[in-house]
């Protein structure tokens, strides 16, 4: 099925997954090396390897990415980091209910958390899936497009 831009009317387009997928590209390096060291003290010799990996993404790759969904663990880790990092001062307080005041504001933003990201994955991430799963992009203006539902 052909689609044709709307803004240029070119129909040199393609799918902004295979957009995405196409920009994407894996390393995978190893590297060795040696070396004789002569000076003052004494004969030296070295040894020492590396290895590498990654992944590059060009910039319309990018631009082409899906939706993400919301995570769970990072954002855990950080409002429990935030929490003990702030809380520190308030365990040292002899008042048992500040303390437990406190840990109920942690318990809250941890459910609070949860409950946002799983609403959003549940809700907001699939339409906008959707939209991207049926979208192109122009190979000749760089217009990005919606073309409904094939």
């Amino acid at each position: 099925m052909n689609f044709v831009c709307p803004a240029c009317k070119s129909d040199n387009v393609q799918r902004l997954s295979i957009v995405h997928q196409g920009g994407l590209s894996s390393t995978k390096t190893k590297s060795r090396g040696s070396g004789i060291v002569i000076g003052g003290d004494g004969v030296g010799l070295g040894l020492g390897s590396s290895k590498t990996r990654g992944t590059t993404q060009t910039v319309t790759s990018m631009r082409a990415a899906p939706p993400l969904k919301k995570r769970f663990l990072k954002p855990l880790a950080l409002i429990s980091l935030v929490f003990f990092l702030v809380s520190a001062p308030i365990a040292l307080a002899s008042d048992p209910v500040v303390q437990t005041a406190a840990g109920f504001v942690w318990i809250a933003a941890i459910v609070g958390w949860i409950a946002f990201a799983l609403h959003y994955n549940m809700t907001k991430w699939p339409p906008q899936k959707a939209i991207w799963d049926n979208s192109c992009l122009c190979n000749r203006c760089d217009t990005i497009f919606y073309i409904g539902d094939v």
